[in-house]
């Protein structure tokens, strides 16, 4: 396999571009140069997310950790199902900070459930990963119900 590196002027050149479009927006007062920042941080942290990942599922050296079945592939479907109904927690008359707290132990359950079932290995480089997962993708939910939130409260 072909290694691919990438260069410092090639970053710069894709750096470059994003502020050619805050430029645009700026001077056409389009309103998007926020938008344009946030979208790149999260671009960026997801990718070096998505990076870590990628590195530490290459680099598993067994085979049965490695191996997918069709019995795996379902109980993952399955499980992100439940955990997709989880959400059931927050259209209750529960705090938002209860909710939160037996949504994360409910997910962080049916993902333990998950490992077990697929006989994957738990550790607390999986359980870090789970962590970081969870908090990155409520911490975007969070940041757009905000952002929609003003957005309504201002066309009112």
């Amino acid at each position: 396999m072909k290694n691919v590196t990438v260069s410092n002027l090639s970053l710069v050149l894709a750096f470059a571009l994003v502020l050619v479009s805050i430029a645009i927006s700026a001077k056409e007062k389009l309103g998007l140069t926020k938008d344009i920042l946030i979208s790149v941080i999260r671009a960026i942290v997801q990718l070096v997310i998505i990076g870590f990942v990628l590195k530490f599922i290459f680099h598993i050296d067994t085979l049965w950790l490695t191996a997918v079945s069709i019995n795996s592939v379902f109980i993952v479907f399955i499980c992100s199902g439940l955990i997709g109904e989880l959400s059931f927690l927050f259209k209750t008359d529960l705090s938002y900070l209860l909710a939160f707290i037996f949504h994360l132990i409910g997910t962080l359950a049916l993902f333990s459930i998950m490992m077990f079932l697929n006989n994957w290995l738990i550790n607390w480089q999986t359980l870090f990963i789970f962590i970081l997962a969870y908090a990155m993708i409520w911490l975007v939910i969070r940041l757009t119900q905000e952002r929609d939130i003003r957005r309504i409260n201002q066309e009112a």
